[in-house]
């Protein structure tokens, strides 16, 4: 969403609060309290919006530049936004495992194929489970160590 149509859909959302709340003036003090209160928090929707896209946006400019490893990767992380510090962190540290875990359940998918009486299917189960495995291991250990070696050049 484009900073105008964010600040119009805020701008617009903020006058229909209004409107309503100008409508319960002098006429029903339980339901302008109630109005005033969802402006309140509106109000406070509209402000964690703001810092969540700010902090977004830092963190797609901070995904242009490649994190290493060892201290570098920290270096890397202490330059995100301290919302997201956390978030990232967590992901790096748990990717594997997820990785793993879908990788298996697409190679015993695969393997399945091998209850079918026509061979060419069984021999393509075998193929896909055998190319799902090396994709794995590409992913976690073949990757990883290739990016160390040569790491991408980022054009500035």
């Amino acid at each position: 969403m484009t900073r105008f149509l964010f600040a119009l859909v805020c701008l617009l959302g903020a006058a229909t609060v209004a409107w309503v709340a100008i409508g319960f003036l002098g006429t029903n003090l339980v339901a302008l309290t109630a109005t005033l209160l969802i402006a309140f928090v509106y109000g406070f929707g509209f402000l964690e919006l703001r810092r969540f896209r700010a902090d977004s946006a830092r963190l797609a400019r901070q995904l242009e530049i490649p994190p290493g490893d060892g201290d570098a990767l920290e270096r890397w992380l202490a330059e995100l936004p301290a919302a997201l510090r956390g978030a990232v962190r967590r992901t790096l540290d748990d990717i594997a495992p997820p990785l793993a875990l879908t990788a298996l359940t697409t190679c015993a998918g695969f393997l399945s194929l091998l209850l079918s009486r026509i061979v060419a299917i069984r021999e393509f189960g075998v193929i896909c489970a055998v190319g799902v495995v090396i994709a794995l291991a590409t992913a976690l250990l073949l990757l990883p160590a290739a990016l160390t070696l040569w790491p991408p050049r980022i054009p500035h």
